[in-house]
């Protein structure tokens, strides 16, 4: 299961996702994305904080949004360690081991 909240606060987009981003919930994050990216020029950040697991289909989604500008937000040692493969970015040490990318 996967819940997608989606906070617009006018110069932001979030996507705020919690649960397992796999099987039929990627289709459902897609559109929830897709609806988001209408009202650009805004930033749209894709938070992954509260994500437990990612499948093979919901890691492709996360590589494509990255690719079209949305900033991916982890937490945690395997998420953080998906969005850094994903970035090729290495997040700034801290002790919540917390990627903001």
């Amino acid at each position: 299961m996967l819940r997608i909240t989606v906070d617009n606060d006018g110069g932001l987009c979030r996507l705020k996702l919690a649960g397992k981003l796999g099987g039929p919930w990627v289709p459902e994050m897609e559109k929830a994305w897709r609806s988001a990216l209408c009202s650009l020029p805004q930033q749209i950040e894709i938070d992954m904080r509260e994500v437990t697991a990612v499948d093979d289909h919901g890691r492709e989604l996360l590589v494509s949004m990255h690719h079209a500008g949305a900033r991916l937000v982890a937490k945690g040692v395997a998420i953080t360690a998906l969005v850094e493969e994903i970035t090729g970015k290495q997040p700034p040490r801290s002790e919540e081991h917390t990627s903001e990318l």
